[in-house]
This record gives C-alpha cells, structure tokens and sequence, in this order.
C-alpha cells in the first residue's frame, strides 16, 4: 500500500492539453485533470481510448508540456524527463538490429555505474522477466510476450522509482497478457525488483481491478478524471 506521509513521485495538478488541427481548429484533450502516484502503490489509469490516457503519462513523465497546469515531482515543479520514471510501450519499441541483452543494457544509459556493474545489472533484469537463454536473440526470433518482456527488463534495468506501462498487454494474445500481468504482480511483491511505484494505462476493467490498488478513471471529450476509486483487493 502507498505511504501516506511521503509526497508523491509524481503528480498533475489542473492540467490542461489543447492542440490545434489541420484546420487551424483548437481541440481540448485534457481537461483539468489532477492526480498522483504515490510510493507504494499500483496505480490503474482506466478509460476508452481517446480519452487522454497516453498523453496525462507523458506529461506527467515529463515528456510532453502541459499547455496549463502544473506537474510536480516529489512536490517539486518538473523541469525536462522525471529522472526517476521508465515508460513500458504497447508497441514493444525493440531496436530491431540488437540483441536481448543490448536492447535491455540500453536502460543503463545515464546510470553512473562501472562496466562490470552494468552487465551485473543487465543480467539481473534479464533474469528478473525469466528471460535467461534468451540473451541472444533478436526481437524476430521473439514472440509478443518475450518482447514485452524484453521493454519491461530495459525499463527495470534503469532503477526506476515510477514504472509506466501504457496498454502493454493490449498487443499480446489473451493467454500471453494473462502470464505478463501474472509476472508484473510477483515482481510488484518481489522486494530484491526494487519498484515503488507502478502507473499501468489500460482500457480493460478487469485488468484495472486486477492490478490496481488505485483505479483513476478518466472520461472524454475532452479528457478529465471521472473518478477516483480504491481498490481494496489485495495482491496477487
């Protein structure tokens, strides 16, 4: 469960997001929208696409501006890429000509660690996703669920202090997205995988209730936050 006396690892505060189209036309794809992820806790971001979902998580990573509102880190305004969060894409976003262990040592750029500490590092979160023997194989000799475990291991292997997993089973058969919210769970309630805080992005109910201690449900047209719910449910 999330502490509660510590600030969270990340948080919007009336944010909103405007564009303008091809027409020269404003559109609104987020609306006042605030909320918080906090050190200890699961955080389910729940709504039908189009609602704002992918974007409120690259902004408040940092890697989308706001067009009004505030993003904070630790209570602290944001300034560049939250240095303390990895992204987990949908679309496994493997470079296509490195192998399992290179796609994964990726994630220890801008880490101050020696080279031996680097492989040490890369193994262990090879390990952690239980892909040992694989280390390599090039993502075309991978399945979805192996290649997705190869972007959750590239993320862990940065140390991060906020996990974000935008829709990362969406692409997966339904057996394999099963095994992979299976093995986020045991890595959740692992203490040696080091996560504090997950934000995991998904349109499904069930996989909302499934993993999240917290489900935030976002409405659209434009994008806001319908509801806030608790999930009581303990782990696994």
């Amino acid at each position: 469960m999330s502490v509660a006396n510590e600030l969270p690892i990340a948080e919007l505060r009336g944010i909103w997001k405007h564009y303008t189209d091809d027409h020269g036309r404003d559109l609104t794809v987020l609306k006042d929208v605030s909320l918080a992820v906090h050190p200890g806790e699961i955080v389910a971001l729940l709504g039908p696409s189009g609602c704002g979902k992918s974007t409120s998580v690259r902004i408040l990573t940092g890697l989308l501006a706001p067009t009004q509102g505030e993003v904070l880190a630790h209570g602290r305004p944001l300034k560049g890429v939250h240095p303390g969060a990895a992204l987990v894409f949908q679309n496994f976003a493997l470079f296509p000509w490195l192998t399992v262990h290179d796609n994964v040592r990726v994630g220890v750029r801008g880490r101050a660690l020696s080279r031996s500490a680097c492989e040490s590092e890369v193994r262990r979160a090879i390990d952690l996703v239980g892909l040992e023997g694989f280390e390599e194989a090039y993502p075309k000799e991978l399945s979805g669920g192996m290649k997705q475990r190869v972007g959750i291991a590239r993320a862990l292997v940065k140390a991060p202090e906020l996990l974000c997993m935008d829709e990362p089973f969406s692409n997966l058969d339904v057996f394999a997205a099963e095994a992979l919210r299976g093995e986020l769970v045991k890595l959740w309630l692992r203490p040696d995988a080091g996560l504090k805080s997950v934000l995991v992005i998904t349109h499904l109910i069930e996989e909302a209730v499934y993993l999240g201690d917290r489900i935030i449900v976002l409405g659209a047209k434009p994008g806001h936050v319908h509801k806030i719910v608790a999930n009581p449910i303990r782990h696994p």
